[in-house]
């Protein structure tokens, strides 16, 4: 890993559920080079809270060397926001990002909400089932 990961790259967590209800959390990294997935782990039997995100966050961010981590990029999800918190408080040099992929899909599922709005979709819905 550290060969790959050069200064000013960007560390993602991204989580996801299997089709056996298995949480899956990804550690990927986005450097000059690419993006890649460079480890991840089974988080089925855990609470999803700050701590447990923390610690293997904070022990990548060792492994990667500090100097070579620019920022952490997650979703926004409560505890997200708070492990950004924590590592910016413990990394100066590392900020905290909102995956914006995330925002949006936010933003979308509640303009979706919106009465005319949902009209609108259904409409759509049924002129695409037609055609």
């Amino acid at each position: 890993m550290e060969s790959w990961l050069k200064t000013g790259c960007s560390i993602m967590l991204n989580g996801w559920t299997d089709g056996n209800n298995h949480t899956i959390i990804n550690f990927l990294a986005s450097c000059p080079q690419g993006t890649m997935c460079l480890r991840s782990f089974d988080a089925s039997n855990k609470v999803k809270d700050a701590t447990l995100l923390f610690e293997p966050l904070d022990d990548f961010i060792k492994e990667a060397r500090e100097k070579n981590v620019v920022q952490i990029i997650t979703d926004n999800a409560s505890n997200y926001v708070l492990v950004g918190k924590m590592l910016e408080s413990k990394y100066k040099s590392i900020f905290w990002t909102p995956c914006v992929a995330h925002c949006i899909d936010l933003m979308l599922e509640d303009i979706g909400k919106v009465e005319w709005v949902k009209n609108i979709v259904e409409h759509a819905k049924c002129i695409t089932k037609y055609i």
